[in-house]
C-alpha cells in the first residue's frame, strides 16, 4: 500500500505562472519530525525548461512548511522563482476515512522582484480498496498582482491508483476561472520505492486550451 503523499504535481508550474496551483495538492503530511525533498526538471514544448529544487518539514504535529527555489529557462533568458507554502491538515485519512486540510503560500519573482502571487486552497483526499486508489479533490483561491484579472477561483481533480507492486498512475486536472487556457490535464506513471521513501514521477502535461502546450516532467522525492 502505498501512502498519500503531497502529488509531484502539487508545485508544478510548467504551464502556469504560480507554483502550487499548477497540479494537485493532497490532504496529507509527511511523517512527523521529518523532512523530504522534491527535485524536478520540466521541458517544454516549443523550446524552454525550468528546474526546481523543494524541501519539505514537518516538526510536529498537524502542519508543514514547504520551500520552492526555482529557475526557467526560455527563449535565452533565465528567471528565478522562490515559493513559500504551509498545509495544515483538519483530519487524516487514517483515522476519519477522509483528509481535510488548508494550504496557503505566495511566490516571489525575481523578474519583477515582489511577491507575485497569493494563494488557499481546500485539500479533500478520499481513499478507496483499502487506499490502492486515492483521489484529490482541490478547490481554492488566487492573487496574481500582475494579471488583468487578478482574483481567481481554483480547482484541482486528481487520483493516485495502485497499478502493481512499486507502480502508480497518476492523472490530475486543474484550471482556474481567470482563462479557459490555463486549465491543463498531467498523467504519468510513478515508482514508490523503499517503503515510499523514494518516489520517481514522469508526467505529461498539456493545456486544454489556449495553444495546447505541452511539457514533460521528470521529478524524485526522497523523504528522511
Amino acid at each position: 500500500m502505498f501512502q498519500p503523499r503531497r502529488l509531484a504535481g502539487g508545485l508544478l508550474c510548467a504551464l502556469l505562472p504560480t507554483l502550487a496551483l499548477a497540479g494537485v495538492d493532497d490532504a496529507a503530511l509527511i511523517d512527523a519530525n521529518s523532512c523530504s525533498l522534491d527535485l524536478w526538471h520540466t521541458r517544454i514544448d516549443g523550446g524552454g525548461y525550468q528546474n526546481y529544487v523543494s524541501p519539505t518539514c514537518r516538526p510536529g504535529g498537524n502542519y508543514q512548511f514547504t520551500a520552492v527555489f526555482g529557475n526557467e529557462h526560455e527563449e535565452g533568458e533565465s528567471e528565478q522563482v522562490y515559493g513559500l507554502e504551509a498545509k495544515m491538515l483538519f483530519t487524516s485519512l487514517e483515522a476519519h476515512g477522509y483528509g481535510l486540510g488548508l494550504v496557503v503560500g505566495s511566490e516571489y519573482l525575481t523578474e519583477m522582484s515582489r511577491w507575485e502571487t497569493q494563494y488557499a486552497l481546500v485539500p479533500l483526499t478520499l481513499g478507496f480498496a483499502d487506499e490502492r486508489a486515492l483521489v484529490h479533490f482541490n478547490l481554492g483561491w488566487e492573487r496574481e498582482r500582475s494579471a488583468e484579472t487578478r482574483n481567481a477561483l481554483t480547482w484541482g481533480l486528481g487520483s493516485e491508483v495502485g497499478i502493481a507492486g512499486p507502480l502508480v498512475a497518476i492523472a490530475n486536472v486543474f484550471g482556474n476561472d481567470r482563462s479557459s487556457s490555463e486549465s491543463s490535464i498531467e498523467v504519468g506513471p510513478r515508482l514508490a520505492l523503499l517503503d515510499d521513501k523514494v518516489l520517481i514521477d514522469a508526467l505529461f502535461e498539456r493545456e486544454l486550451g489556449g495553444e495546447n502546450t505541452r511539457a514533460y516532467t521528470l521529478a524524485l522525492t526522497y523523504a528522511f
